[in-house]
């Protein structure tokens, strides 16, 4: 992340008041959003850099803390800037493309945009099925289930946290040998299973604890649940559940172009 940015700095303190009145008595924290929204589209304020303080921003627009506030959640639901935990406000990089439906796995679309990745590895956990894990693998409540934890890291910035569960009846072998990626390829190669897509699902939500945790971000941050089932003759063998940043990612279908 670059220092603090300078947006704002040369303003006059009155130019919201008076803009404003001139957009017909539009609420003072739209006008300061259209104000920031407008340097950070002109360059005073890159990719990564870091913003001004709500304090800092009140001060020097010459208003309430709490526009400031109002301000900069709007800019963050619009995915033009970014809150690290405890950090402050971002502004966001340009955004990723991910086609979910494709075959190409995440971290090969990923390299094939030229963006520096790393897969950071959590850990496995052995747990018995939930009601909702029971009703997506189609198998009984507290049936033997692995969970493999990462999360995915793009030019310096984690975007998403990854849960793979995998039924162990249906591998065996599977609890006591060392995770090697990419999942479904290794579960090709070593287990005679051939996981092929059934269906997915995508839902806007907030960021749950856990991700946000690895994620570096406050919990209940703005973002997406993409929700991939796998199955070989008929059974579920492995249910991937991926919470996204919402402002990182454009999910594509087809050819569409950038922008």
């Amino acid at each position: 992340m670059s220092v603090n940015s300078p947006l704002g700095a040369h303003r006059d303190p009155a130019m919201l008041t008076r803009q404003a009145g001139e957009d017909g008595d539009a609420p003072v924290y739209l006008v300061l959003r259209d104000a920031l929204a407008e340097e950070i589209r002109t360059g005073a304020a890159g990719p990564g850099a870091r913003l001004p303080s709500e304090r800092d921003l009140a001060a020097r627009f010459g208003v309430a803390r709490m526009t400031a506030r109002k301000a900069l959640g709007v800019l963050e639901s619009e995915g033009m800037i970014f809150r690290a935990d405890r950090r402050g406000y971002f502004v966001s990089p340009p955004r990723i493309r991910y086609a979910p439906g494709s075959s190409v796995n995440l971290m090969r679309q990923l390299r094939e945009q030229g963006l520096m990745t790393a897969n950071h590895y959590l850990g496995r956990q052995q747990m018995g099925a939930s009601d909702w894990l029971a009703a997506h693998l189609r198998a009984p409540v507290g049936a033997a289930i692995a969970l493999e934890r990462s999360v995915v890291e793009v030019e310096g910035r984690k975007i998403v946290y990854s849960e793979d569960f995998l039924r162990l009846d249906l591998l065996p072998g599977y609890a006591e040998a060392p995770y090697v990626s990419p999942m479904t390829q290794n579960i090709r190669r070593n287990y005679g299973v051939d996981p092929q897509p059934a269906w997915s699902r995508i839902r806007a939500a907030t960021i749950s604890s856990v991700a946000a945790q690895h994620l570096g971000v406050a919990a209940g941050t703005a973002g997406l649940t993409i929700t991939h089932v796998q199955t070989h003759g008929g059974q579920v063998v492995m249910v991937n559940r991926c919470f996204w940043l919402s402002d990182a990612v454009d999910l594509v279908l087809g050819d569409a172009p950038e922008g």
